[in-house]
């Protein structure tokens, strides 16, 4: 299945740079406050934030980013699609995300309730990004090249906790449903 093409736009957040109790918090969003209360914990600069929203149903309920290059960030859904676009999106006009379904060890898009993505990591320089899954626990293993190549990701290789379990001799696994 390959990627599809989407528009993105990032508008400007407004948010306190002020520090400190005194700082006035009024119209500002909920999820701008917490990350400058954020840096300002972890002794960093909020430089700039933004609302990114596009005319994709697809994209939708963003869980994890993880910063491929210095122009790049990947981002995952909770329905189970990859995104990828800029990491600084301009905002005087719109860009573009390109989004495509996590495909499972057999090539087939993950369906729910099998694709609640949460969490997304790549081992530094190997070409090899890991996604995490709740309710059925499990962590994919996947060949960044492929996730957005014109023919379709290929698809999972073997599940990491199907690597685990036959190293530690263990069946099946927990999930957190109910």
């Amino acid at each position: 299945m390959p990627p599809i093409n989407a528009t993105l736009t990032a508008t400007p957040v407004e948010f306190c740079a002020c520090g400190g109790a005194s700082c006035s918090y009024a119209n500002v969003s909920a999820a701008a406050t917490a990350a400058a209360a954020a840096a300002e914990h972890a002794q960093i600069t909020l430089k700039r934030a933004v609302r990114l929203t596009s005319d994709s149903p697809l994209f939708t309920e963003l869980s994890s980013l993880v910063l491929l290059s210095d122009d790049q960030l990947l981002a995952v859904s909770d329905s189970g699609y990859w995104l990828r676009f800029a990491a600084a999106p301009t905002t005087s006009a719109a860009s573009t995300v390109q989004i495509s379904p996590l495909l499972g060890e057999d090539g087939a898009p993950l369906a729910f309730p099998y694709n609640d993505v949460e969490g997304i990591t790549t081992w530094h320089g190997s070409g090899r990004i890991f996604a995490s899954l709740e309710r059925y626990h499990r962590v994919l293993e996947y060949a960044l090249a492929s996730i957005f190549s014109p023919e379709g990701a290929r698809g999972a290789s073997r599940g990491v906790d199907a690597h685990l379990a036959a190293a530690c001799g263990a069946a099946g696994g927990r999930s957190n449903l109910g």
